[in-house]
C-alpha cells in the first residue's frame, strides 16, 4: 500500500490544532492543510482546503483556526466587532466554502500543495451519506475575555455571537475552551458525541447563557443522564462560572482519571496499528483494499474512554493469565462487529528448523483468518481481529509497559465484512481445529476466552 504522507500546521496556533486533534481522533484521520486543485494552473500550487479536517466513519469534521490580536486599546465594542468579523466571520466562510467543495469536488482535495497525492479517503464514497461538523477556532481574545453563549432571543452584546451562519450551524470555540473540550473528551466518540449534543441544545434550547464553553460542558458531563439536564429538556439555564472547576476538583473526576490511565493502552495499540498503516506496512492476510484495512482501527477507535478502560485491562489480564507457550485469545461485542483480540506463542515456532520470520508471520496470520471465520460462523457479523505474539516469560500483575513493548514487535489485523465463508476459508478454518485442537463449534461461546498449550504441536 502507498505510504500516507501528512502536513504540519503553518503556524503556531495551526501546529497545536493539530496535536490536540491526534490526540483525540489519532494520526489516521487527523489531516491538517488539505489542498484543492482550483488556482493550480496559474502559480503551480492549490488553495489550502481548510486548516484541519477529520474524516471518521460517516462523520466530516471541518476547522479553521484563526489567530485574530485583540485591539485592547480601542474601546471593547470596536475592539469586540473588528475581532469577531476576523476570527469568527471569516472562520464560517472558509468553514461553509470547505463543505461545498467536499460535497461537490471531493476527488479534487489533495495531501500536498502541488496536487499530486490525491486525499484517498473520499475515492468511490457517496458524500451525501456523511455528517458535517463545522468547528471555528477562534484565537487570540485576552484571558480575561471569554466567548459567551446566549441562546436568548435578545439582541447580541459584546463577546456573543450567533452560531447559524448563511444556515449553516458552525461551532466556535476561543482557545481555551478547546483545549479544555479535547482534554476531557479525547476519543472519536465521546467528542463527536458531544458536537452532536451541542449543536442540538443551542439550536433548540431557548435562555441558555454561560461564559466559558468548559461550563456547559462541565454540565454536559456531570448531569448527561439526568432528564432534567440543559441538553435533555428545553428549558433554559444560566450556567455557572465555576461548574467547570467544581468538576475539575471533585472525587469522582479525579479517581475517574486515575481509572482512564490504563485506557491509553487502547490508544497506543490504535495508533501502533494506524502508523503501519500510513506506512504502507501492515502485515494482513489478503492484499486488503485502504478501507478495509483502516476498518480495524476504526471499529477499534469507535470506543468511548470508558470502553476503552476495560478492553485495555482485558488486554493486560490476558498476558498475565496466558503460559508463555499457549496460545489465547477473548471476544468483545460491540453492535454491529465483534472485535477478538489473540496471542500465539512465537518462541515454538522459532525453535522450528528452517523457520523464517516470514513463514513465521505467514503461519500466524492462518490462525487470524481462522478466528475471523470461527467468529463469523457463529455470531453472523464482522469481525475485527488483532494477532500478536506471546509473552516468553510468565508475568503475575497486569503490565502495561510491557504489553506495549510486544506490540512494537509486530502486529497483523484483519477485518471479515459479513458474508458466507470461502472455500479457501474452510479449508483454513478446519486445518487450524485439526492442528491445533481449538475453534471446535461447540467450545465458541458468547465470552469464550480461550487458551491452550502447543509446545508439541508448534
Amino acid at each position: 500500500m502507498e505510504k500516507i504522507t501528512k502536513n504540519g500546521g503553518y503556524n503556531e496556533s495551526e501546529n497545536i490544532l493539530a496535536e490536540l486533534c491526534e490526540k483525540t481522533f489519532l494520526k489516521l484521520w487527523s489531516y491538517p492543510s488539505l489542498f484543492r486543485d482550483d488556482g493550480k494552473g496559474r502559480n503551480g500550487v492549490g488553495k489550502e482546503l481548510c486548516d484541519l479536517l477529520i474524516v471518521f466513519g460517516n462523520d466530516i469534521v471541518i476547522f479553521s483556526d484563526k489567530h485574530i490580536t485583540y485591539q485592547i486599546n480601542n474601546e471593547e465594542g470596536v475592539a469586540w466587532g473588528r475581532w469577531k468579523r476576523s476570527a469568527i466571520n471569516d472562520s464560517a466562510k472558509q468553514l461553509i466554502g470547505t463543505k461545498k467543495w467536499i460535497k461537490k469536488l471531493p476527488s479534487r482535495i489533495f495531501l500536498d500543495h502541488n496536487c499530486t497525492s490525491v486525499f484517498p479517503f473520499f475515492r468511490g464514497k457517496d458524500i451525501s451519506e456523511y455528517n458535517f461538523h463545522l468547528v471555528a477556532i477562534a484565537n487570540g481574545l485576552p484571558s480575561e475575555k471569554r466567548i459567551i453563549i446566549n441562546t436568548s432571543q435578545e439582541e447580541l452584546v459584546n463577546f456573543e455571537t450567533q452560531y447559524t451562519f448563511s444556515n449553516e450551524f458552525i461551532h466556535i470555540f476561543d482557545t481555551k475552551a478547546f483545549e479544555n473540550i479535547t482534554k476531557e473528551l479525547d476519543t472519536s466518540k465521546d467528542f463527536i458525541d458531544y458536537l452532536n449534543k451541542r449543536k442540538e441544545t443551542l439550536l433548540n434550547v431557548k435562555n441558555i447563557y454561560c461564559k466559558g464553553e468548559e461550563n456547559l460542558l462541565a454540565e454536559y458531563l456531570l448531569r448527561e443522564d439526568i432528564p432534567l439536564s440543559v441538553f435533555k429538556s428545553k428549558r433554559g439555564k444560566k450556567i455557572r462560572d465555576c461548574e467547570y472547576m467544581d468538576l475539575i476538583n471533585s472525587h469522582d473526576y479525579k479517581n475517574g482519571k486515575i481509572l482512564d490511565k490504563n485506557s491509553y493502552l487502547w490508544d497506543y495499540l490504535i495508533d501502533n496499528i494506524a502508523t503501519h498503516l500510513m506506512e504502507g506496512s501492515l502485515i494482513t492476510y489478503v492484499d486488503n483494499s485502504l478501507d478495509e484495512k483502516k476498518m480495524v482501527i476504526e471499529k477499534m477507535a469507535s470506543y468511548d474512554r470508558l470502553s476503552r478502560r476495560e478492553h485495555a485491562m482485558a488486554i493486560m489480564k490476558k498476558y498475565t493469565k496466558t503460559p508463555p507457550l499457549a496460545m489465547s485469545s477473548f471476544l468483545i461485542h460491540s453492535g454491529d462487529h465483534v472485535f477478538s483480540f489473540i496471542i500465539t506463542p512465537s518462541l515454538p515456532f522459532k525453535k522450528k528448523p528452517n523457520m523464517t520470520h516470514e513463514k513465521y508471520i505467514n503461519s500466524r496470520l492462518d490462525i487470524l483468518q481462522a478466528y475471523c471465520s470461527a467468529w463469523y460462523e457463529e455470531h453472523k457479523c464482522d469481525v475485527v481481529a488483532v494477532i500478536t505474539d506471546n509473552l516468553e516469560i510468565p508475568i503475575e500483575h497486569p503490565n502495561e509497559k510491557l504489553t506495549k513493548l510486544i506490540f512494537q514487535k509486530g502486529i497483523s489485523t484483519l477485518y471479515r465484512k459479513s458474508g458466507e465463508l470461502s472455500q479457501g476459508e474452510k479449508d483454513n478454518l478446519e486445518y487450524i481445529r485439526s492442528y491445533y485442537g481449538i475453534l471446535a463449534p461447540k467450545r465458541i461461546v458468547k465470552s469464550e476466552w480461550l487458551s491452550k498449550q502447543y509446545p508439541d504441536k508448534i
